[in-house]
């Protein structure tokens, strides 16, 4: 399936993450620039300087903001309840 050429119906946040982990970017009807990405580190160990032990690092939510930077993304009780998420 060509993720260019996809397009849905506004959906509810459970169908939303589903996008989400099958690696479609997705957003709200009342985003304008803004879109959010499902991010999966590489498969190596991470080491803290503080303490020299290795930790799994797992995956994450990151948002493409309006001034294009990617910050990380938690969703708020709105976001959770809507049901106007599309692909971007």
């Amino acid at each position: 399936m060509d993720k260019e050429k996809v397009s849905i119906e506004p959906v509810n946040f459970g169908q939303a993450l589903k996008l989400l982990n099958n690696g479609y970017r997705i957003t709200r009807e009342s985003w304008s620039e803004e879109w959010i990405l499902l991010c999966t580190p590489p498969p190596f160990k991470y080491t803290l300087d503080s303490d020299r032990q290795e930790y799994d690092r797992c995956p994450y939510i990151y948002m493409k903001t309006a001034d294009n930077m990617l910050v990380p993304w938690t969703a708020t009780q709105i976001d959770i309840l809507a049901n106007d998420w599309v692909i971007a």
